[in-house]
């Protein structure tokens, strides 16, 4: 800027000088040469400068891409991390045959109890940087959703009366004793028309797939997330 500024200056003094003294010899000749000389180093300045300007706007924004990318991709390990989590304790409760079905069950409702206190965490981390998504409400729409739905579940979770019915049935099998918990048996099912497959799997699939259209955009978001609070406190 400050040599842009200095050869102006001179452009400008060069220029003034000889429109006041018109070329009637060889030195103002030459002085009207300088000055050309110094009207096209200034335009060649700018648009240097101006290049240079574009070119690190262009690397600060490359740059803070690459750093957004890295952090939605780490959400986008949580996101699948959390769906595999809670098929494991659907796929081994389902396949350990035990007669322990209330002990099973338990363990089951704990980790269930867990892995929905890891969704508020992934809810929080969307709600502290929403202008990073394009669509940060409706990723947090599909996040309350896979949460109240693990509530559904465990909020059926009454370990005195299992007992007792156990005690007084000691011979239930597993498919009896689940049709006193129908919400956490059709998660266990995973029936067609149940909440699992028509709720919670449709809500991770849409939320994983806006994060992720996000990365592959190879942009900045344009769109800032919504700031109505639609979930967890």
């Amino acid at each position: 800027m400050i040599l842009f500024i200095a050869v102006f200056g001179l452009t400008l003094i060069s220029l003034t000088i000889s429109f006041l003294n018109p070329p009637q010899s060889d030195g103002s000749v030459i002085l009207l040469e300088i000055a050309k000389a110094f009207l096209q180093l200034s335009v060649i300045v700018v648009i240097g400068g101006y290049i240079k300007i574009v070119y690190q706007r262009a690397e600060t924004e490359r740059a803070r891409l690459a750093e957004l990318n890295e952090f939605r991709k780490g959400l986008v390990d949580d996101l699948v991390h959390l769906r595999t989590s809670i098929d494991r304790v659907r796929r081994h409760f389902k396949i350990t045959e035990s007669t322990r079905q209330l002990r099973q069950y338990k363990q089951a409702i704990a980790d269930l109890i867990d892995l929905r206190i890891r969704i508020d965490r992934i809810w929080h981390n969307f709600e502290t940087s929403s202008t990073s998504f394009s669509r940060t409400k409706d990723i947090k729409d599909n996040l309350n959703i896979m949460r109240n739905y693990l509530i559904s579940i465990t909020k059926e979770y009454k370990p005195d009366e299992l007992a007792e019915i156990l005690r007084l049935t000691p011979d239930k099998s597993p498919a009896e004793f689940l049709e006193n918990v129908p919400v956490f048996s059709e998660f266990i099912e995973a029936k067609a028309g149940g909440s699992y497959k028509r709720a919670f799997l449709p809500a991770y699939s849409d939320a994983l797939k806006l994060v992720r259209k996000d990365i592959l955009s190879g942009e900045l978001p344009n769109t800032i997330g919504a700031a109505t609070r639609s979930g967890p406190p």
